[in-house]
């Protein structure tokens, strides 16, 4: 399976050769070219709100899991939903190395002493990691909780952050227990699963995306003001957009310029994606 919550993601990274055969987990967000080529069937996971509001709107139950840290927590919580039984941490180190770095080449994330944070180490120690990290191993922890017995959780990374809840054990010791005579096959798993869109359930999202044109009318039409201070946006999947493209204009200080100007470059958006 390939794992992809990433719209900016480069499509040479599918280019191997049989990629687009196997089955994929992706967000909403990813690239309509990713969508388009691929042959198998499609898990949709729950990541940004907009698609939330699609869903409730065809009245189909949402995913329990929410995904808020990139695309490790996307899978860990695509794979909770799933009823996986065990799941394996393995590079999760979620903390700097001893010389204040975070990759082993190619990317400066070197530590800054202002964001440093120490919390308890895989061996016990302290080990200095930052708040995102933080935070994802936060909220890893809480759903460990959450899960019980549900699903056995091992962290395998052999470093970084203590994971509280999750088993530590070496990779080693984790592919010795494999048993290599149980074999799953994801893609049987799959072709006899029944959870999936109806005719009527995508006919109602279809009808949301095409009207995403209307809703935009609709809000230049009566204006910053009333948008902003009359309607509940929580409830306008457009809003979700336009918020966003109104913050990319770090430019532009007047924010009423920057409603209307973030309207037109959503109206160009939808019509680049043929929605």
């Amino acid at each position: 399976m390939v794992a992809c919550m990433d719209g900016k993601k480069d499509m040479a990274v599918f280019a191997a050769e049989g990629s687009y055969e196997i089955p994929y987990y992706i967000e909403s967000c990813v690239k309509n070219e990713l969508v388009s080529n691929l042959k198998n069937k499609i898990i949709w996971g729950r990541g940004a709100s907009y698609f939330s509001i699609f869903l409730k709107n065809a009245k189909i139950e949402l995913p329990k899991f929410i995904a808020p840290y990139g695309v490790a927590g996307f899978v860990f919580a695509g794979l909770s939903e799933l009823g996986t039984k065990k799941l394996v941490f393995v590079g999760q180190d979620l903390a700097y190395s001893e010389d204040g770095q975070s990759h082993s080449n190619g990317v400066n994330e070197a530590m800054g002493s202002e964001e440093a944070i120490w919390v308890e180490g895989y061996d016990g120690k302290k080990v200095c990691t930052r708040n995102d990290w933080n935070l994802f191993r936060e909220w890893i922890e809480e759903n460990i909780a959450r899960l019980g017995d549900a699903m056995e959780i091992i962290n395998a990374t052999e470093g970084g952050a203590k994971i509280l809840g999750a088993k530590q054990k070496s990779l080693k010791e984790v592919v010795d227990e494999i048993d290599n005579d149980r074999n799953i096959n994801l893609q049987e798993i799959l072709n006899n699963e029944k959870i999936a869109f109806s005719k009527e359930e995508l006919e109602i999202i279809n009808n949301d995306l095409n009207n995403l044109h209307k809703k935009i009318e609709f809000f230049r039409e009566i204006g910053y003001e009333k948008t902003f201070f009359e309607l509940d946006t929580s409830k306008e999947a457009a809003m979700f957009f336009v918020l966003e493209l109104m913050r990319q204009q770090v430019d532009e200080k007047d924010r009423k310029k920057r409603f209307f100007k973030a309207l037109d470059d959503f109206e160009n958006i939808l019509k680049e994606c043929e929605i």
